[in-house]
């Protein structure tokens, strides 16, 4: 059952992606949009924190694959035994047939007047505005909050807000 749904997903993102009809009848599209997003995500580990946040971003087609990026400014936020609140600046790219995004952040943990900061590099899968990933978030100094996940999964998606540019699609991208 696993199998089957995970086929009729990657069958609907290669359509959503490829469409021969827009290309038999040379519909113009887009090779690259450029937007103004806000940042939705979801954080989960041995805490779970929710995101938001603002992002400059792009997608669209490079000659005839997928491409997407991202760099934003957030805060993500938690609550174990104490509300643990995180300013982040990042980015992330993705693309290429299998979609493999790539990102790096870096984050300033706060709780109670203690300060961790971190950097988290990040692998995973990520299309249009879409990401999926698993991060590590490797310590600058001491951890002096407790509960912070050392491996985290995420899932962040961006809500456009407002068209900043387009660039066609050319018969030479095709």
């Amino acid at each position: 059952m696993t199998h089957s749904r995970i086929c009729f997903c990657f069958i609907i993102v290669s359509f959503l992606f490829n469409n021969p009809a827009a290309k038999a009848q040379n519909i113009a599209t887009p090779r690259l949009v450029k937007m103004y997003s806000v940042l939705g995500g979801l954080n989960a580990g041995k805490t779970l924190f929710g995101e938001v946040g603002l992002a400059r971003n792009s997608y669209g087609l490079h000659t005839h694959h997928p491409m997407a990026g991202a760099s934003f400014i957030s805060c993500e936020f938690g609550h174990h035994s104490n509300w643990i609140v995180a300013p982040k600046i990042g980015g992330w790219v993705a693309g290429g047939v299998a979609a493999q995004a790539f990102g790096i952040n870096a984050i300033a943990y706060l709780s109670k007047g203690n300060f961790t900061p971190v950097i988290r590099p990040e692998y995973g899968f990520g299309f249009g505005r879409f990401k999926c990933s698993y991060g590590y978030n490797l310590r600058l100094k001491e951890n002096e909050i407790k509960y912070l996940n050392k491996h985290v999964f995420s899932v962040t998606i961006l809500f456009p807000v407002k068209q900043i540019g387009v660039e066609p699609l050319t018969d030479s991208d095709l």
